[in-house]
């Protein structure tokens, strides 16, 4: 089965990017224009929602549109950050050119993408050249398209001699032209007719002049109205983004409305209900286990049992079933050991990893931190757990700067931002709960300084892209779901935070408010370097899934928190309420539905992020 045969089954319901631009590098300022023109777009509003390719939905824009900026290592092996990119995207936009008809890289790109069954998710954009020339050698003509696009390519990846008759935008002069060009791309994509789209943006264009004309006739006053109407309606136009400022610093917003907070918190805690229902009936009828061979158990145990541990609504009856399988947990037959010394627990995968020590550790914090009821007879055997656990997790904190290790036996140095993220979370939440680090509160307060400031000491800020990147040796763009998890822990952490990444945090977050609920995860993959057990070194792939819903809720709430206690300016508190009206109430139908079918663990780690909205 190819991977596309796979995504239309199901397997992969997703894709991260839009499309995929190769080019070769003589044609970077082509590639660039397409980039920016085709994340700019604003598809038209009776297309947004509607199904494209299996399981996707249209979104109001086409974002994010991958456009590798290196050149690849070899001819023939494209790296496998650029093949990740590749399957992650829907379609492929082939920039053609002399130049891309020459290039290895360009051929391989289209030769690996039609090798995964998409075939038919390629779309040629010509700007200089002629199609099958090479076919005519007679004419002196040189030829556009690389031989991957000429021709047809079979399951196993091989290039085959049967032609292919791709159909192709020409952004020629005399031919198509840029606009034009640049529609039929966009119509390909959305799989929608190019007459429709042109004469929508015909009539796009037609509103614009009408309105225009309106404004100069009803005179300088009336224009002005219309302009900030406009603004006030996400139109981009110039200066738009100042006076959206102004109208929400006076609250004079017509066109954004603001759920109210009392509303956002109702819609959370019926989310929240039908959640826990799931999880504790799954409870009941023994589907969280702890056998030894189940993966991820003790990580999946974690996720549920803190989710149910932080919603105020659960109640005793929802809590006692899950203190057996804690308890389980920190059996002395249970517990993996090296050395002697208790390093995790079985079903990570082939080594124990921090994620499951820090599910665990919020369990135990969140359970102490409750008052009375079941509770008050199991907390001096909680506390003990957290203390057993906290000398597990040490393990994964060799150098003590911050950054955390996903697994015990990697080099010192290879620190984990999916890991890092998640345990600063896990040490704030032990000092809202009044808890300490192996009974020193000053080693804790130590800890959430140092991964706060690894995690500013590794902010990315490059033109237009700001966050943290997949891995610390990684050179892409910063992965904006994992950059969510960080900010949720600087939101509240103590430290001060530089301007830049208050900026970033507070732009990225005000963007949620117009974010549909899909796709709901990504998964990424860390590769480390480990000593097996025979002394050697060997490498070794360890994937986590990134849920960005529940750590949007979580870092939304925590900068609304800091907002108030720095006094922040009335727009951006607005802004923040505006985006967690949306992700809680507008995108929690989309979320329900979609936890109706999700593994257990992704319900879990969702309804944990919910039981940060009070």
């Amino acid at each position: 089965m190819t991977s596309d045969q796979q995504n239309e089954a199901g397997a992969f319901p997703d894709f991260r990017y839009w499309a995929f631009i190769s080019y070769s590098q003589r044609d970077v300022e082509w590639a660039q224009w397409l980039h920016e023109e085709l994340e700019t777009y604003r598809v038209p509003r009776q297309w947004i929602g509607r199904q494209v390719g299996g399981n996707r939905k249209i979104t109001p824009r086409l974002i994010p549109i991958f456009r590798d900026r290196d050149e690849l290592p070899s001819a023939g092996d494209l790296g496998s950050k650029i093949r990740e990119a590749l399957e992650a995207s829907y379609a492929l936009i082939v920039i053609c050119s002399p130049y891309a008809a020459a290039s290895p890289w360009v051929n391989e790109e289209v030769r690996t993408f039609k090798s995964f069954g998409r075939s038919q998710r390629v779309f040629p954009l010509i700007i200089d050249g002629e199609p099958f020339a090479s076919e005519r050698p007679s004419l002196g003509l040189p030829e556009c398209f690389p031989p991957a696009l000429r021709f047809a390519v079979a399951a196993d990846g091989t290039l085959t001699d049967r032609r292919a008759d791709p159909l192709a935008a020409d952004a020629r002069q005399g031919k198509d032209g840029r606009s034009a060009a640049r529609l039929k791309l966009i119509a390909g994509i959305l799989g929608v007719g190019f007459d429709d789209l042109r004469r929508r943006e015909a009539v796009r264009q037609r509103q614009r002049r009408l309105i225009g004309g309106f404004a100069a006739v009803a005179g300088g006053l009336l224009m002005a109205a219309a302009y900030i109407g406009l603004a006030d309606g996400d139109i981009n136009v110039p200066g738009g983004a100042a006076i959206r400022t102004a109208l929400d610093h006076y609250r004079l917003s017509l066109l954004r409305p603001v759920i109210s907070h009392q509303a956002v918190v109702r819609r959370a805690a019926e989310a929240r209900e039908r959640l826990r229902a799931r999880l504790v009936d799954a409870v009941a009828q023994g589907k969280v286990n702890m056998k030894r061979d189940f993966t991820a158990s003790v990580w999946s145990l974690g996720q549920i049992a803190a989710g149910i541990y932080r919603d105020p609504d659960a109640t005793d009856d929802d809590l006692r079933p899950l203190i057996p399988l804690i308890d389980r947990v920190f059996d002395d037959d249970f517990v993996l050991k090296s050395d002697g010394n208790r390093v995790g627990w079985p079903g990570d995968g082939p080594l124990p990893r921090v994620e499951t020590a820090l599910w665990v550790m919020n369990v135990l914090t969140h359970a102490l931190k409750r008052k009375g009821g079941a509770i008050e007879t199991i907390r001096e055997r909680f506390m003990s757990h957290l203390n057993t656990v906290q000398e597990i997790a040490e393990n994964y904190y060799p150098l003590r700067d911050g950054g955390w290790n996903v697994v015990m036996q990697s080099s010192f140095e290879e620190h984990n931002f999916y890991s890092s993220a998640l345990a600063l979370n896990t040490l704030l939440e032990l000092d809202a709960a009044h808890l300490c680090w192996r009974g020193s509160c000053e080693r804790l307060a130590q800890m959430i300084r140092e991964s706060s400031q690894w995690f500013i000491d590794n902010f990315v800020d490059e033109k237009r892209v700001t966050g943290w990147r997949r891995t610390v040796d990684d050179d892409g763009a910063p992965d904006p779901e994992l950059s969510l998890m960080v900010y949720a822990g600087l939101g509240r952490s103590p430290m001060p935070l530089p301007e830049n990444i208050r900026n970033a945090a507070l732009q990225q977050l005000t963007d949620l408010r117009s974010r549909p609920y899909h796709p709901a995860n990504h998964d990424i993959r860390h590769w480390v370097t480990y000593l097996n057990d025979a002394g050697k070194w060997e490498s070794l792939t360890v994937p986590a899934r990134v849920h960005w819903y529940p750590w949007a809720t979580e870092a939304i709430v925590q900068w609304q928190r800091r907002a108030e206690q720095e006094n922040y300016p009335k727009e951006v508190k607005l802004g923040l309420a505006r985006s967690l009206g949306h992700v809680v109430v507008a995108d929690s139908t989309d979320m329900v539905d979609d936890m109706s079918r999700a593994a257990l663990f992704t319900v879990g780690e969702t309804y944990y992020g919910l039981g940060s909205v009070r």
